[in-house]
C-alpha cells in the first residue's frame, strides 16, 4: 500500500485528488498542475507511462480536461478499464478542438474522436472507473494509431517537480 501512495496527487486544497495508478498496477499517468483556462475549466498537460517510467503517450499540443466526476468540486482527468490496459480521457486545445481519447496502454495505440457536443460526452459510460470493453461503442468504428510521444521536459527547480505525482 505504501508503494501506491507515490501515485497520488492532490492540488488546490483537495479540489483535485487523484490516484494515477492503473488497476493492474502496470501503468500510471502524470499531470501538471491544472490551469484555470476559462471560468473554472481546469486543463493540464498529461502523459501516460508504464511502471518503469517509459513514456507511452504525450501530446504537447493538447491538454487534458476534466471528465465526469461523482463528487461536487472534485475533478477527474482519467478513467481506466477494469483490466487496467485501457485509459480514457478528454483532450483539449480550444473549444473547437476537443476530443475523446482512448489509449491501449499495453499496445501503445490510441483512438481519437472529435467531440460533437457536451451531451455526447456525458452519455459515455467509460468516464467511470472500471469501464468494460462493451462500454466503448463510441470508438468501435475508428482505427488504432500509434501514440504520440512528443518531447517531454521534466525540469526540477529547487526540488519542485512540474509533473505530478512525483515518482
Amino acid at each position: 500500500m505504501n508503494h501506491e501512495k507515490k501515485y497520488q496527487y492532490s492540488w488546490g486544497n483537495n479540489l483535485v485528488n487523484l490516484n494515477s495508478l492503473s488497476p493492474n498496477k502496470k501503468y500510471f499517468y502524470q499531470i501538471q498542475e491544472p490551469d484555470d483556462f476559462y471560468w473554472g475549466y481546469f486543463i493540464a498537460k498529461i502523459s501516460f507511462l508504464d511502471i518503469n517510467q517509459n513514456l507511452i503517450y504525450f501530446n504537447n499540443n493538447y491538454y487534458a480536461c476534466p471528465i465526469n466526476s461523482g463528487k461536487e468540486n472534485d475533478f477527474k482527468y482519467v478513467s481506466y478499464s477494469e483490466c487496467g490496459e485501457l485509459a480514457y480521457f478528454s483532450e483539449f486545445k480550444d473549444f473547437e478542438n476537443s476530443y475523446h481519447i482512448l489509449i491501449n496502454l499495453k499496445d501503445k495505440k490510441f483512438k481519437r474522436i472529435k467531440k460533437k457536443s457536451d451531451r455526447s460526452y456525458r452519455l459515455c459510460n467509460f468516464t467511470n472507473d472500471a469501464f468494460k470493453k462493451e462500454d466503448l461503442k463510441l470508438f468501435e468504428n475508428y482505427e488504432w494509431m500509434d501514440t504520440p510521444k512528443n518531447k517531454r521536459h521534466k525540469r526540477f527547480f529547487f526540488f519542485f517537480n512540474i509533473w505530478f505525482p512525483k515518482i
